[in-house]
């Protein structure tokens, strides 16, 4: 599980998710937010499904951390709609986000601001300084295979190509 951090405003990271991470990505961060209010004495929605990982720590250190998620899976959901509402089949809504939107906020998380970024969960080779770049270039070079964006185009940080790549 993670958190693609690919800019530090929700609804523009949501609209750079490829189709693929858009749509799981919802409902990884339901899993994600319910076993952090699970943690906190909450026991709605998903069970525990990460024990100690660093992502449910970054979000219990600050509700602003949790609140931040929470606003993007909104966002990745509004994405979804816009990217599919035509598609035959399609479903009004993704059942994880009526699981958050039933779910109290765990207000008892202390609410410290922003203290860091989410946590970068990837091989080394891919890390940089700052952790947006360091997501974008995540996706740009390992996740190449998930490079498609229903009604938007490619953001400006996914290259064609790389070099030595044999697409």
């Amino acid at each position: 599980m993670q958190i693609y951090f690919l800019d530090r405003d929700p609804e523009i990271c949501a609209q750079y998710h490829p189709d693929r991470q858009m749509i799981s990505q919802i409902k990884e961060s339901v899993q994600l937010l319910c076993t952090a209010c699970r943690h906190v004495g909450i026991r709605q929605g998903y069970k525990i499904v990460v024990h100690n990982t660093f992502l449910n720590n970054w979000l219990l250190q600050s509700y602003t951390h949790w609140e931040w998620l929470r606003e993007l899976t909104y966002e990745l959901e509004k994405e979804r709609r816009f990217r599919f509402s035509d598609k035959k089949n399609s479903k009004p809504k993704h059942m994880s986000i009526e699981v958050i939107e039933r779910m109290p906020e765990p207000k008892v998380i202390p609410d410290l601001g922003w203290l860091n970024d989410p946590p970068l969960v990837m091989p080394d080779q891919y890390k940089m300084e700052d952790h947006v770049e360091s997501y974008r270039n995540y996706l740009n070079l390992h996740k190449r295979h998930t490079h498609q964006w229903t009604k938007r185009e490619r953001p400006f940080f996914i290259t064609d190509t790389v070099e030595g790549d044999n697409i």
